[in-house]
């Protein structure tokens, strides 16, 4: 997984500046020029790519400013075959559609707004992708923007807005969260941030670039199927399996046996809680009075058993840990048939190997 892509840029960037002679220029008389001619292709199949040069804006990781006036670049190859040996980032400006295996992410991203991950699987032709930055804080990264690629409707309330010569539908009110979508082919391409649509939401826009799975900066969160089991358990005779997929420290958790699943992705795992709540199910079939409930969650390296109370007076135990091999932390799943209206879990305790509590978790569960 490459992890310096904005070094790649830089690269790319500098290496196409370097083949044009013309003036450097601000962002902002970019933006404001409309002449960009567009391009001619109707695709980019590998080895090939738009020969026709274009007025574009190379946005600086420092000081926002551009390198000339860019020209599109076929993916590099060998041309005698056809076959792209390396595939660059390319500008989403410069291109006329989106393969199954590309994400959009952000070039220059404004002051203390950070990637927190990726959302979805490539390769599937009707997936939906997206891309997460939040806002770094003391007490956390809360998501701010959102970058989206889906084949969903455009909203009917947007107005279109020429950015760099191409056509974004935007809806932006006068104060909240600002929308921006490009369709290109079958995939709608949106952006979404907090607050006006401005000269920083314009260059933010401007700025979006097209990678290929391999060169987003962490591997993306994807459905149940990326997930490795780390526990297990059975509850009358079905296993029920806590699996787990992490990305840059966001987690997707799911529990699953051979008769379904529940689940979802985007949490933060906090490594200084002792025990966590991290999923699970509850079910009650029409007119019983039982109920079947299992939960599941992380402890601390150091834990040796975990109990769950019910509210009914239920206690049951799990013993911590990581049948992947890959974690620091460990993990546990448990599960019983109880009352129906003592289902709710009300306390998990942690416990070492000489059986001292490390730690407590209670409702409510995040």
């Amino acid at each position: 997984m490459t992890t310096d892509l904005e070094t790649r840029l830089s690269a790319h960037f500098a290496e196409v500046a370097t083949r044009l002679t013309l003036p450097e220029t601000t962002l902002d008389e970019v933006l404001a020029d409309d002449s960009r001619t567009p391009s001619p292709s109707a695709g980019r199949a590998p080895g090939t790519g738009p020969t026709a040069p274009f007025r574009w804006a190379a946005v600086a990781a420092a000081g926002l400013l551009v390198v000339g006036a860019l020209a599109v670049v076929a993916r590099r190859g060998d041309e005698s075959d056809g076959v792209a040996v390396d595939r660059p980032p390319e500008l989403l400006a410069t291109v006329d559609e989106i393969t199954p295996d590309e994400w959009v992410i952000a070039g220059p991203l404004p002051s203390g707004v950070v990637y927190m991950y990726a959302l979805g699987v490539a390769g599937e032709a009707s997936g939906d992708r997206s891309v997460r930055y939040g806002n770094e804080r003391a007490s956390g990264t809360f998501e701010r923007m959102r970058i989206s690629l889906d084949d969903g409707p455009v909203p009917i309330v947007a107005e279109a807005v020429d950015i760099a010569g191409t056509e974004w539908m935007v809806d932006a009110p006068t104060s909240g969260q600002w929308t921006a979508t490009r369709t290109l082919g079958a995939t709608n391409v949106t952006i979404s941030d907090s607050g006006p649509f401005d000269d920083e939401a314009r260059r933010i826009v401007a700025g979006l670039v097209v990678v290929p799975v391999q060169e987003l900066p962490h591997e993306p969160l994807g459905g149940s199927a990326s997930a490795v089991d780390v526990a297990t358990f059975d509850l009358d005779g079905v296993v029920q399996s806590f699996a787990v997929q992490e990305s840059n420290g966001y987690w997707c958790t799911w529990v699953r046996s051979a008769e379904g699943e529940s689940g979802g992705c985007g949490s933060a795992l906090d490594d200084s809680a002792v025990v966590t709540v991290d999923g699970g199910f509850s079910e009650v079939a029409d007119g019983a009075d039982t109920a079947e409930v299992v939960r599941a969650g992380t402890v601390s390296a150091d834990s040796a058993r975990v109990e769950l109370e019910f509210g009914d007076g239920t206690v049951v135990e799990a013993t911590p840990t990581d049948l992947s091999g890959r974690f620091d932390r460990t993990f546990w799943i448990a599960g019983a048939v109880v009352r129906a209206d003592g289902r709710s879990v009300v306390e998990v305790r942690s416990f070492d190997a000489d059986g001292v509590l490390l730690g407590v978790a209670r409702p409510p569960f995040e």
